[in-house]
Protein backbone atom coordinates (compact mmCIF):
# COMPACT_ATOMS: atom_id res chain seq x y z
CA UNK A 1 0.00 0.00 0.00
CA UNK A 2 1.11 3.17 -1.43
CA UNK A 3 1.36 6.03 1.82
CA UNK A 4 -1.07 9.14 1.20
CA UNK A 5 0.37 12.59 0.05
CA UNK A 6 -0.93 16.05 1.02
CA UNK A 7 0.60 18.35 -1.25
CA UNK A 8 0.05 22.31 -0.55
CA UNK A 9 1.26 25.06 -2.92
CA UNK A 10 1.25 28.63 -1.26
CA UNK A 11 0.87 31.55 -4.39
CA UNK A 12 3.50 33.80 -3.63
CA UNK A 13 5.70 32.97 -1.37
CA UNK A 14 9.61 33.43 -0.86
CA UNK A 15 11.98 30.82 0.60
CA UNK A 16 13.68 33.39 3.02
CA UNK A 17 10.12 33.29 4.60
CA UNK A 18 11.66 30.08 6.77
CA UNK A 19 14.77 31.24 7.53
CA UNK A 20 15.64 31.71 11.15
CA UNK A 21 15.82 35.97 11.29
CA UNK A 22 12.48 35.90 9.28
CA UNK A 23 9.59 37.54 11.78
CA UNK A 24 6.93 35.02 11.10
CA UNK A 25 5.46 33.03 13.47
CA UNK A 26 5.23 29.87 12.13
CA UNK A 27 5.10 27.02 14.68
CA UNK A 28 3.18 24.34 12.27
CA UNK A 29 5.75 24.29 9.06
CA UNK A 30 8.67 24.79 11.62
CA UNK A 31 7.65 21.40 13.26
CA UNK A 32 7.45 19.86 9.41
CA UNK A 33 11.05 21.15 8.95
CA UNK A 34 12.26 19.89 11.83
CA UNK A 35 10.88 16.58 11.12
CA UNK A 36 11.50 16.90 7.61
CA UNK A 37 13.79 18.30 4.69
CA UNK A 38 14.08 21.95 3.66
CA UNK A 39 15.18 22.35 0.42
CA UNK A 40 17.08 26.30 1.23
CA UNK A 41 17.72 26.80 -3.02
CA UNK A 42 14.71 25.34 -4.96
CA UNK A 43 14.52 27.70 -8.00
CA UNK A 44 11.31 27.87 -9.24
CA UNK A 45 11.37 28.06 -13.32
CA UNK A 46 9.27 31.40 -13.57
CA UNK A 47 7.89 34.63 -12.11
CA UNK A 48 4.10 33.28 -13.07
CA UNK A 49 1.62 30.95 -11.55
CA UNK A 50 0.58 28.64 -14.51
CA UNK A 51 4.01 27.75 -15.47
CA UNK A 52 5.53 27.22 -12.37
CA UNK A 53 3.04 24.81 -11.44
CA UNK A 54 2.65 22.98 -14.39
CA UNK A 55 7.07 22.48 -14.06
CA UNK A 56 6.03 20.88 -10.96
CA UNK A 57 3.00 18.97 -12.45
CA UNK A 58 5.03 17.93 -15.08
CA UNK A 59 8.44 17.40 -14.29
CA UNK A 60 8.91 19.30 -17.81
CA UNK A 61 9.73 23.17 -18.18
CA UNK A 62 7.58 24.59 -20.64
CA UNK A 63 9.41 24.69 -23.88
CA UNK A 64 9.01 20.63 -23.50
CA UNK A 65 5.21 20.79 -21.95
CA UNK A 66 4.17 23.65 -24.12
CA UNK A 67 2.27 25.68 -21.30
CA UNK A 68 2.60 28.83 -21.42
CA UNK A 69 0.47 31.39 -18.87
CA UNK A 70 -3.04 31.82 -20.90
CA UNK A 71 -2.18 28.58 -23.22
CA UNK A 72 -1.85 24.92 -22.74
CA UNK A 73 -1.99 21.46 -24.32
CA UNK A 74 -5.38 19.61 -23.74
CA UNK A 75 -3.76 16.65 -23.75
CA UNK A 76 -0.78 16.26 -21.63
CA UNK A 77 1.13 14.42 -19.49
CA UNK A 78 0.86 15.22 -15.26
CA UNK A 79 1.88 12.93 -12.26
CA UNK A 80 -1.51 13.43 -11.13
CA UNK A 81 -2.44 10.82 -14.37
CA UNK A 82 -0.07 8.32 -12.84
CA UNK A 83 -1.12 8.76 -9.40
CA UNK A 84 -4.66 7.76 -10.30
CA UNK A 85 -3.34 4.89 -12.74
CA UNK A 86 -1.54 3.24 -9.57
CA UNK A 87 -4.92 3.77 -7.40
CA UNK A 88 -4.85 6.45 -5.39
CA UNK A 89 -8.33 8.16 -4.56
CA UNK A 90 -7.46 12.05 -6.15
CA UNK A 91 -9.10 15.13 -4.09
CA UNK A 92 -7.83 18.57 -5.02
CA UNK A 93 -9.52 22.49 -3.55
CA UNK A 94 -8.15 24.88 -6.12
CA UNK A 95 -8.67 28.53 -7.43
CA UNK A 96 -10.79 28.70 -10.71
CA UNK A 97 -7.40 29.41 -13.01
CA UNK A 98 -8.42 27.55 -16.19
CA UNK A 99 -4.45 25.87 -16.27
CA UNK A 100 -6.00 24.11 -12.49
CA UNK A 101 -9.06 23.10 -13.53
CA UNK A 102 -8.07 21.87 -16.87
CA UNK A 103 -4.96 19.72 -14.40
CA UNK A 104 -7.41 18.71 -12.19
CA UNK A 105 -10.08 17.84 -14.02
CA UNK A 106 -9.95 13.84 -13.78
CA UNK A 107 -9.79 14.15 -10.00
CA UNK A 108 -12.13 11.91 -7.95
CA UNK A 109 -12.95 15.31 -5.92
CA UNK A 110 -12.56 18.90 -7.14
CA UNK A 111 -13.55 21.71 -5.50
CA UNK A 112 -13.13 25.19 -7.36
CA UNK A 113 -13.36 27.96 -5.16
CA UNK A 114 -13.55 31.40 -6.66
CA UNK A 115 -11.06 33.94 -7.53
CA UNK A 116 -10.75 35.23 -10.97
CA UNK A 117 -14.01 37.16 -9.49
CA UNK A 118 -12.08 38.88 -6.41
CA UNK A 119 -15.57 40.35 -5.15
CA UNK A 120 -16.33 36.41 -4.75
CA UNK A 121 -13.65 35.78 -3.59
CA UNK A 122 -13.07 33.03 -0.39
CA UNK A 123 -10.21 32.36 1.37
CA UNK A 124 -8.97 30.34 4.39
CA UNK A 125 -10.71 32.17 6.71
CA UNK A 126 -14.10 32.82 4.74
CA UNK A 127 -14.64 28.99 4.40
CA UNK A 128 -12.08 27.32 1.81
CA UNK A 129 -10.01 26.23 5.02
CA UNK A 130 -13.20 24.46 6.84
CA UNK A 131 -13.82 22.83 3.33
CA UNK A 132 -10.11 21.22 3.36
CA UNK A 133 -10.12 20.39 6.95
CA UNK A 134 -13.45 18.51 6.26
CA UNK A 135 -12.03 16.78 3.04
CA UNK A 136 -8.78 15.37 5.68
CA UNK A 137 -11.36 14.51 8.15
CA UNK A 138 -13.66 12.21 5.54
CA UNK A 139 -10.87 10.86 3.91
CA UNK A 140 -10.72 7.04 3.86
CA UNK A 141 -10.37 6.11 0.38
CA UNK A 142 -6.23 5.09 0.77
CA UNK A 143 -3.91 5.84 -0.61
CA UNK A 144 -5.19 9.30 -1.48
CA UNK A 145 -3.70 12.53 -2.73
CA UNK A 146 -5.26 15.87 -1.64
CA UNK A 147 -3.77 18.74 -3.67
CA UNK A 148 -4.67 22.60 -2.91
CA UNK A 149 -2.97 25.82 -4.33
CA UNK A 150 -4.06 28.77 -1.30
CA UNK A 151 -4.00 32.37 -2.50
CA UNK A 152 -4.16 34.09 0.99
CA UNK A 153 -0.67 35.66 0.26
CA UNK A 154 -1.76 37.02 -2.99
CA UNK A 155 -1.37 40.63 -3.21
CA UNK A 156 -3.47 42.67 -3.05
CA UNK A 157 -3.93 40.21 -0.09
CA UNK A 158 -6.70 40.97 2.75
CA UNK A 159 -5.20 40.35 6.11
CA UNK A 160 -7.37 38.73 8.88
CA UNK A 161 -8.10 41.39 11.81
CA UNK A 162 -7.05 38.74 14.63
CA UNK A 163 -3.43 38.48 12.90
CA UNK A 164 -2.63 41.81 11.77
CA UNK A 165 -0.73 42.27 15.08
CA UNK A 166 3.16 42.60 15.55
CA UNK A 167 3.26 39.32 17.38
CA UNK A 168 2.65 37.77 14.23
CA UNK A 169 5.19 39.27 12.23
CA UNK A 170 6.69 43.05 11.67
CA UNK A 171 5.19 43.16 8.19
CA UNK A 172 2.02 42.35 6.68
CA UNK A 173 3.28 39.56 4.35
CA UNK A 174 5.35 38.10 7.16
CA UNK A 175 1.68 38.22 8.83
CA UNK A 176 -0.51 36.45 6.45
CA UNK A 177 1.91 33.78 6.03
CA UNK A 178 1.41 33.51 10.14
CA UNK A 179 -2.11 33.19 9.55
CA UNK A 180 -1.75 30.83 6.96
CA UNK A 181 0.66 28.63 9.15
CA UNK A 182 -2.83 28.73 11.67
CA UNK A 183 -4.71 26.79 9.27
CA UNK A 184 -1.59 24.22 8.15
CA UNK A 185 -1.58 23.38 12.13
CA UNK A 186 -5.19 22.51 11.57
CA UNK A 187 -4.50 20.12 8.29
CA UNK A 188 -1.68 18.41 10.43
CA UNK A 189 -3.75 17.70 13.11
CA UNK A 190 -6.10 15.35 10.67
CA UNK A 191 -2.70 14.16 9.20
CA UNK A 192 -1.08 10.47 10.06
CA UNK A 193 2.55 11.56 9.31
CA UNK A 194 4.03 8.12 9.98
CA UNK A 195 1.33 7.06 6.15
CA UNK A 196 1.87 10.43 4.95
CA UNK A 197 4.33 13.10 2.75
CA UNK A 198 3.33 15.99 3.39
CA UNK A 199 4.83 18.70 0.68
CA UNK A 200 4.82 22.29 1.12
CA UNK A 201 6.10 25.16 -1.84
CA UNK A 202 5.00 27.89 -3.71
CA UNK A 203 4.64 28.76 -7.79
CA UNK A 204 6.66 31.64 -7.44
CA UNK A 205 8.46 34.19 -4.82
CA UNK A 206 7.49 37.74 -4.12
CA UNK A 207 8.93 40.80 -4.51
CA UNK A 208 11.34 42.61 -1.55
CA UNK A 209 10.15 45.32 0.34
CA UNK A 210 7.73 43.16 2.19
CA UNK A 211 4.57 44.96 1.86
CA UNK A 212 6.04 46.91 4.50
CA UNK A 213 4.93 50.24 2.97
CA UNK A 214 1.50 48.57 2.66
CA UNK A 215 2.06 48.69 -1.06
CA UNK A 216 0.67 45.03 -1.89
CA UNK A 217 -1.79 45.22 1.06
CA UNK A 218 -5.58 45.96 0.10
CA UNK A 219 -6.94 48.28 2.99
CA UNK A 220 -9.67 47.10 4.62
CA UNK A 221 -12.71 49.49 3.23
CA UNK A 222 -11.36 49.05 -0.29
CA UNK A 223 -11.75 45.04 0.07
CA UNK A 224 -15.67 45.90 1.04
CA UNK A 225 -16.65 48.14 -1.49
CA UNK A 226 -15.24 45.72 -3.89
CA UNK A 227 -17.51 43.02 -1.92
CA UNK A 228 -20.41 44.82 -1.65
CA UNK A 229 -20.20 45.31 -5.71
CA UNK A 230 -20.65 41.25 -6.42
CA UNK A 231 -24.51 41.62 -6.62
CA UNK A 232 -23.81 43.88 -9.37
CA UNK A 233 -25.28 42.55 -12.87
CA UNK A 234 -21.91 43.67 -14.66
CA UNK A 235 -19.57 41.40 -16.51
CA UNK A 236 -16.38 40.39 -14.73
CA UNK A 237 -14.33 42.13 -17.11
CA UNK A 238 -15.32 45.13 -15.72
CA UNK A 239 -15.10 44.27 -12.36
CA UNK A 240 -11.62 43.31 -12.83
CA UNK A 241 -11.02 46.54 -14.02
CA UNK A 242 -12.17 48.21 -11.19
CA UNK A 243 -9.85 45.26 -9.24
CA UNK A 244 -6.99 46.71 -10.53
CA UNK A 245 -8.41 50.39 -10.64
CA UNK A 246 -8.49 49.88 -7.06
CA UNK A 247 -5.03 48.79 -6.36
CA UNK A 248 -3.97 51.28 -8.56
CA UNK A 249 -5.48 53.69 -6.12
CA UNK A 250 -4.53 51.95 -2.85
CA UNK A 251 -0.49 52.27 -4.36
CA UNK A 252 -0.74 55.78 -5.46
CA UNK A 253 -2.00 56.82 -1.66
CA UNK A 254 1.10 55.25 -0.52
CA UNK A 255 3.13 56.74 -2.87
CA UNK A 256 5.02 58.95 -0.29
CA UNK A 257 5.85 55.77 1.64
CA UNK A 258 8.58 54.98 -1.80
CA UNK A 259 10.60 57.64 -0.08
CA UNK A 260 14.38 56.68 1.24
CA UNK A 261 14.11 53.05 -0.61
CA UNK A 262 17.38 51.74 -1.69
CA UNK A 263 18.09 50.31 -5.23
CA UNK A 264 17.26 46.72 -3.80
CA UNK A 265 13.21 47.23 -2.87
CA UNK A 266 13.24 50.28 -5.23
CA UNK A 267 13.64 47.83 -8.00
CA UNK A 268 10.06 45.58 -6.83
CA UNK A 269 8.17 48.62 -8.01
CA UNK A 270 8.75 47.57 -11.31
CA UNK A 271 5.79 45.37 -12.73
CA UNK A 272 6.42 41.85 -12.55
CA UNK A 273 6.47 39.41 -15.54
CA UNK A 274 8.08 42.47 -17.22
CA UNK A 275 11.29 42.48 -14.95
CA UNK A 276 14.27 40.80 -14.63
CA UNK A 277 13.90 37.67 -12.81
CA UNK A 278 15.76 38.38 -9.40
CA UNK A 279 16.11 35.69 -7.10
CA UNK A 280 12.64 37.45 -4.68
CA UNK A 281 10.95 36.51 -7.43
CA UNK A 282 12.03 32.89 -8.13
CA UNK A 283 13.13 31.19 -5.17
CA UNK A 284 10.77 29.68 -3.23
CA UNK A 285 10.19 27.35 -0.29
CA UNK A 286 10.16 23.22 -0.58
CA UNK A 287 9.38 21.08 2.27
CA UNK A 288 9.35 17.41 2.82
CA UNK A 289 7.81 15.75 5.90
CA UNK A 290 6.18 12.83 6.91
CA UNK A 291 6.42 9.11 5.62
CA UNK A 292 10.18 8.55 8.01
CA UNK A 293 11.81 11.18 6.33
CA UNK A 294 14.64 12.33 8.64
CA UNK A 295 15.57 15.75 9.66
CA UNK A 296 17.56 17.52 6.89
CA UNK A 297 18.57 21.50 5.76
CA UNK A 298 19.70 21.38 2.36
CA UNK A 299 21.33 24.13 0.83
CA UNK A 300 21.88 22.18 -2.82
CA UNK A 301 20.21 24.19 -5.66
CA UNK A 302 17.26 21.93 -6.77
CA UNK A 303 14.55 22.76 -9.56
CA UNK A 304 10.46 22.77 -9.50
CA UNK A 305 10.86 19.76 -12.04
CA UNK A 306 12.57 17.65 -9.45
CA UNK A 307 9.66 17.44 -7.23
CA UNK A 308 7.15 14.77 -8.60
CA UNK A 309 10.41 12.58 -9.55
CA UNK A 310 11.18 12.70 -5.99
CA UNK A 311 7.99 12.18 -4.64
CA UNK A 312 7.78 9.06 -6.90
CA UNK A 313 11.02 7.48 -5.13
CA UNK A 314 9.80 8.24 -1.82
CA UNK A 315 6.63 6.42 -1.88
CA UNK A 316 7.80 3.93 -4.39
CA UNK A 317 6.53 4.32 -7.32
CA UNK A 318 8.78 3.98 -10.39
CA UNK A 319 9.44 7.86 -11.95
CA UNK A 320 9.10 8.48 -15.41
CA UNK A 321 11.19 8.27 -18.24
CA UNK A 322 11.73 11.65 -20.24
CA UNK A 323 11.18 14.00 -18.13
CA UNK A 324 13.52 16.84 -17.46
CA UNK A 325 13.41 16.70 -13.93
CA UNK A 326 15.10 13.84 -11.32
CA UNK A 327 14.27 12.36 -8.08
CA UNK A 328 16.27 14.25 -5.49
CA UNK A 329 16.39 10.99 -3.27
CA UNK A 330 20.15 10.82 -2.46
CA UNK A 331 19.95 14.59 -1.15
CA UNK A 332 17.31 13.42 1.19
CA UNK A 333 19.33 11.02 2.33
CA UNK A 334 22.16 12.91 3.08
CA UNK A 335 24.51 11.99 -0.15
CA UNK A 336 25.45 14.12 -2.82
CA UNK A 337 24.03 14.96 -6.19
CA UNK A 338 25.99 16.76 -9.02
CA UNK A 339 24.01 20.28 -9.51
CA UNK A 340 22.09 20.93 -12.53
CA UNK A 341 21.36 24.58 -14.16
CA UNK A 342 17.67 25.67 -13.41
CA UNK A 343 15.94 27.45 -16.70
CA UNK A 344 13.68 30.49 -15.77
CA UNK A 345 11.68 32.23 -17.59
CA UNK A 346 9.40 35.44 -17.73
CA UNK A 347 5.43 34.87 -17.52
CA UNK A 348 3.34 37.24 -19.05
CA UNK A 349 0.27 39.96 -18.31
CA UNK A 350 -2.68 40.16 -20.42
CA UNK A 351 -1.25 41.22 -23.34
CA UNK A 352 -1.56 41.34 -27.30
CA UNK A 353 0.88 41.73 -29.74
CA UNK A 354 0.07 43.57 -32.97
CA UNK A 355 -1.33 40.08 -34.61
CA UNK A 356 -3.55 39.68 -31.91
CA UNK A 357 -1.92 36.37 -30.04
CA UNK A 358 -0.98 36.80 -26.37
CA UNK A 359 2.94 37.31 -26.36
CA UNK A 360 5.70 35.14 -23.80
CA UNK A 361 7.77 36.46 -21.77
CA UNK A 362 10.53 39.10 -21.95
CA UNK A 363 13.43 36.90 -20.39
CA UNK A 364 14.76 33.80 -20.16
CA UNK A 365 17.86 32.16 -18.36
CA UNK A 366 19.98 30.03 -16.54
CA UNK A 367 20.71 30.07 -12.63
CA UNK A 368 23.55 27.95 -11.28
CA UNK A 369 23.91 28.63 -7.42
CA UNK A 370 27.14 30.75 -8.19
CA UNK A 371 25.83 32.56 -11.52
CA UNK A 372 22.67 33.73 -13.14
CA UNK A 373 22.55 34.55 -16.50
CA UNK A 374 19.42 36.02 -18.45
CA UNK A 375 18.49 37.48 -22.06
CA UNK A 376 15.89 38.74 -23.74
CA UNK A 377 13.70 35.99 -25.86
CA UNK A 378 13.70 38.02 -28.71
CA UNK A 379 17.34 38.88 -29.85
CA UNK A 380 15.79 42.73 -31.28
CA UNK A 381 15.70 43.50 -27.30
CA UNK A 382 18.93 43.52 -26.45
CA UNK A 383 19.16 43.01 -23.10
CA UNK A 384 21.47 40.24 -21.26
CA UNK A 385 22.53 40.06 -17.82
CA UNK A 386 25.20 38.41 -15.88
CA UNK A 387 25.55 38.26 -11.53
CA UNK A 388 27.61 36.48 -9.56
CA UNK A 389 25.26 34.95 -6.95
CA UNK A 390 28.28 34.39 -4.58
CA UNK A 391 29.63 38.09 -4.46
CA UNK A 392 26.65 39.97 -5.18
CA UNK A 393 23.47 37.68 -3.79
CA UNK A 394 21.52 40.70 -4.36
CA UNK A 395 22.00 41.28 -7.73
CA UNK A 396 22.92 44.71 -7.84
CA UNK A 397 26.05 44.23 -10.27
CA UNK A 398 25.16 43.43 -13.70
CA UNK A 399 28.24 41.85 -14.88
CA UNK A 400 27.08 42.14 -18.37
CA UNK A 401 27.70 45.42 -19.03
CA UNK A 402 31.57 44.76 -19.00
CA UNK A 403 31.10 42.17 -21.25
CA UNK A 404 34.98 41.94 -22.37
CA UNK A 405 35.62 40.73 -19.08
CA UNK A 406 33.01 38.63 -18.50
CA UNK A 407 32.80 37.23 -21.76
CA UNK A 408 33.94 33.64 -21.14
CA UNK A 409 31.01 32.97 -17.68
CA UNK A 410 28.90 34.68 -21.05
CA UNK A 411 29.73 32.37 -23.92
CA UNK A 412 29.03 29.57 -20.48
CA UNK A 413 25.80 30.55 -19.33
CA UNK A 414 24.48 30.97 -22.78
CA UNK A 415 25.59 27.45 -24.10
CA UNK A 416 24.17 25.98 -21.17
CA UNK A 417 20.88 27.99 -21.72
CA UNK A 418 20.68 26.98 -25.28
CA UNK A 419 20.91 23.61 -24.62
CA UNK A 420 18.48 22.99 -22.61
CA UNK A 421 16.24 25.32 -25.09
CA UNK A 422 17.26 22.10 -27.67
CA UNK A 423 16.02 20.21 -25.72
CA UNK A 424 19.54 18.58 -25.62
CA UNK A 425 19.06 17.89 -21.70
CA UNK A 426 22.41 16.05 -20.50
CA UNK A 427 22.33 15.13 -16.84
CA UNK A 428 25.63 16.46 -16.24
CA UNK A 429 27.35 18.57 -13.59
CA UNK A 430 28.17 22.26 -14.03
CA UNK A 431 31.04 23.37 -12.96
CA UNK A 432 31.45 27.61 -13.25
CA UNK A 433 35.30 27.15 -14.29
CA UNK A 434 34.74 25.31 -17.06
CA UNK A 435 35.90 26.46 -20.65
CA UNK A 436 33.99 25.86 -23.96
CA UNK A 437 35.41 24.64 -26.91
CA UNK A 438 36.20 27.05 -29.94
CA UNK A 439 33.50 25.55 -31.87
CA UNK A 440 30.72 26.63 -28.66
CA UNK A 441 31.99 30.26 -28.29
CA UNK A 442 31.72 30.70 -32.13
CA UNK A 443 27.84 29.23 -31.57
CA UNK A 444 27.51 31.86 -28.54
CA UNK A 445 29.23 34.37 -29.63
CA UNK A 446 26.71 34.73 -32.81
CA UNK A 447 23.62 35.17 -30.18
CA UNK A 448 25.83 37.78 -28.20
CA UNK A 449 26.25 39.53 -31.40
CA UNK A 450 22.47 39.46 -32.34
CA UNK A 451 21.77 40.97 -28.88
CA UNK A 452 24.32 44.30 -29.49
CA UNK A 453 26.97 42.70 -26.58
CA UNK A 454 29.78 42.08 -29.06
Amino acid sequence: MFPNILFITIDNIRADKFNKNSSCKIPALTNLINNGVIFRQAISGSDGTAIGLSNIFTGNYSIRSGTKTYTFKKNFFTYFDELQKNGFHTYCCIPDLQYLKHVTSKFNDIEIYPYVDRSLYTDLFNGLGSKILQKLKSSRKQPWLIYTHLMDAKPPFTLPTEFDQEKYGETKTDRILSAIDFWIEKFMHEIDLTNTLVIISSDHGNFIPDDEKGLNYMPTRLTNVLKSGKNIPIPNSIKDRLYVTARKVSRFSNKENLRNLDQYKMRSFETRTKTELFDELIRIPLIFSGIGIKSNDISDQVRQIDIFPTIFDLIGLKSINEVQGRSLLSLLKGKTMDELPAFIENSILIEKNAAGSKKEGNFIGIRTSNFKYQRSRNSKDRFVSLYNLVNDPKELKNLAEKSSENAQKLYEMEQILHDIISEDNKKTSISDNDDLSKSEQELVKEELRKLGYI
